[in-house]
């Protein structure tokens, strides 16, 4: 009888342990962050992508609105790092579209206004937010990420 009850004493702190090892793992859960994205000097910001980075390392991306509006889904419960980024997309060439032989096009398959390397005009209320705002490293930026809903508007100095 006393093996039996050394060795239920010995099994008694194993199985503690391995239950706290198992509610750890699960306890964390995941939400979704929405809020919106301002730049002080200038106001709502009008188009581009918030990224937020979990401890996962896994990045999860939302699109700006052009109310400054924007949602990212899926994202680990806890502290997590935050990069905005507003390109100017009016120069960009999209090469996977089809256009005249020779002829770049812009995203959405059509030609510049003005024809052959010419730019077209930016989004509406678009405007240059600083290059820092789109490193995770160096933002500022974070989020504490709930179960559930976060609203966590985001401010740029």
């Amino acid at each position: 009888m006393s093996v039996t009850r050394a060795a239920a004493g010995r099994a008694a702190p194993a199985a503690f342990a391995l239950g706290l090892v198992l509610l750890a793992g699960c306890g964390g859960g995941t939400g979704s962050v929405s809020g919106t994205v301002t730049y002080k000097p200038k106001g709502k910001v009008a188009s581009g992508t918030v990224m937020i980075l979990a401890a996962d390392g896994k990045p999860r991306y939302g699109e700006i609105g052009a109310d400054g509006s924007y949602s990212v889904a899926d994202v680990p419960a806890g502290k997590c790092k935050v990069t905005v980024s507003s390109p100017d997309t009016s120069g960009q060439v999209n090469r996977g579209a089809e256009g005249p032989p020779g002829r770049p096009t812009i995203q959405g398959g059509r030609e510049p206004a003005g024809g052959k390397g010419a730019k077209a005009a930016p989004p509406s209320g678009w405007f240059a937010i600083p290059e820092k705002y789109g490193d995770a490293a160096n933002s500022g930026l974070s989020v504490d990420v709930q179960r559930g809903t976060t609203t966590h508007n985001i401010e740029l100095n």
